[in-house]
């Protein structure tokens, strides 16, 4: 297999941000192939289609319900009369009866959310945003509650950070198509164009056939040694046990970078009717890597997308550099 400067580069940076130094290895495809070769587990790959479904979060995490307080009566009865009065599209007498609600249970998060929409329908948008904003100081991930503060931000013609508070719900639960719908139409409105024509699309499959035998399910060799780094990774634990020798830390990125490394090593040498098959999404991971946004593909493009939840755990440096990456990588200003 041939390798040309340009790949060269890529190892290198493929190995930045870990806690090792650069002269530690990444495996090719050939030898990931020596690897399964000589392994006890036998390997068998196949050929075949994969098509993957994935979660989509119902509700925001943490939300809170009516609690048993003191003056339950009442506020059970004025929230019964809320919800009959929003059923029936009466938004000031339901916003009265939610805020007498409001009044006996003060930090309920779901009817301070609840009194921002209706704010928000009433198009009183600065008054509906410190209400969500109660919601977003206890819980910042609330996708729902950062959509309502996005519709009011765009109604305050504040289109730059509409956008982005709306990239945040959409990373808050990746898997939504109402909220990546929303996220390309608010992104219009400031001159950006969010581009979802691509994803990467686990086109692999890895499943156990017997007590030492594994099964590698792919349409052709470029997810084939994607998969096959990921079947050595999963299944065969002295490799694991070798890498936790030589890396100390951050062994889930290291797992990812070393098998699109062997991803694109293979994009980069197949015939092109392949390579066709894998775009744009080869492309948008070179660019990626030009970027240094590697980190932040792999948690927006893989990580989220295979449980949303996992990113309502980033750090403030890694939330910044995903929004970076999809302000670089996932749009475009319009022309």
């Amino acid at each position: 297999m041939k390798f040309n400067l340009k790949f060269g580069i890529l190892i290198f940076v493929l190995l930045c941000n870990l806690t090792v130094a650069f002269a530690q290895q990444l495996n090719t495809p050939k030898e990931f192939q020596d690897i399964m070769k000589y392994s006890p587990i036998e390997y068998f790959n196949e050929v075949g289609n994969q098509s993957p479904t994935y979660e989509v979060l119902k509700t925001a995490p943490f939300s809170a319900s009516i609690s048993t307080i003191n003056g339950s009566k009442t506020l059970q009865k004025a929230l019964k009369k809320g919800d009959k009065y929003y059923k029936k599209k009466k938004w000031n007498k339901a916003l009265h009866c939610y805020q007498k609600v409001l009044g006996i249970d003060k930090s309920n998060i779901w009817i301070l959310r609840r009194i921002g929409q209706l704010l928000l329908i009433k198009k009183e948008y600065k008054k509906a945003i410190e209400y969500l904003d109660k919601v977003l100081l206890v819980n910042p991930f609330d996708f729902y509650a950062l959509e309502l503060k996005a519709d009011c931000q765009v109604g305050l013609k504040e289109y730059g950070v509409a956008t982005r508070t709306i990239a945040l719900a959409h990373l808050y639960n990746r898997n939504s198509f109402k909220l990546r719908t929303k996220l390309k139409m608010i992104a219009l409105l400031d001159e950006y164009q969010y581009d979802d024509s691509w994803q990467f699309n686990f086109n692999y499959k890895i499943q156990k056939i017997g007590q030492d035998s594994i099964e590698i399910i792919a349409p052709n060799d470029i997810w084939k040694t994607y998969g096959n780094c990921k079947a050595v990774w999963q299944f065969d634990a002295n490799y694991k046990k070798a890498k936790q020798n030589d890396f100390s830390s951050q062994l889930d990125l290291l797992e990812e970078k070393e098998c699109l490394l062997n991803f694109l090593i293979t994009y980069e040498s197949i015939d092109v009717k392949y390579r066709n098959m894998v775009k744009p999404l080869a492309p948008k991971l070179i660019e990626t890597i030009d970027n240094k946004l590697i980190n932040a593909f792999i948690q927006y493009e893989i990580w989220a997308v295979q449980n949303p939840s996992l990113m309502h755990e980033l750090t403030k440096e890694e939330l910044d550099q995903i929004m970076m990456y999809i302000f670089t990588v996932r749009t475009s200003l319009v022309n």
